[in-house]
């Protein structure tokens, strides 16, 4: 889980969003998100991207869960968060662990949609 702290890099772009609704009728709002990690996180999950999916989920679930508790409450409870891709970038930046400025500023030049 270190490991995990250390090497994770999440991008959430909030790409669309979109209106469903359940068989009662009531309507939700998803925010897609995108997930980008970096190549050493895949290894470290043998480039297994099952395993990145579920780790993956649960950490939106986690997002989702908190957000409902502080934010997506009353009137907004209807929002929530959904992956809607996940992302592994190869040789993103390798200098970028020295400051974290320049791993953000990486960002501008990834094409998300």
């Amino acid at each position: 889980m270190q490991y995990l702290a250390w090497s994770l890099l999440l991008y959430l772009s909030f790409t669309t969003t979109s209106l469903q609704y359940d068989a009662r009728g009531s309507a939700s709002l998803a925010c897609d998100v995108l997930v980008v990690i970096d190549y050493p996180l895949f290894a470290h999950y043998q480039q297994d991207i099952q395993a990145v999916t579920k780790v993956t989920r649960d950490l939106i679930s986690g997002v989702n869960a908190i957000y409902h508790r502080t934010v997506f409450t009353g009137d907004y409870a209807n929002i929530y968060f959904r992956l809607r891709n996940i992302e592994v970038l190869h040789d993103f930046c390798n200098h970028c662990n020295q400051t974290q400025k320049e791993f953000l500023n990486q960002f501008t030049k990834f094409d998300y949609r």
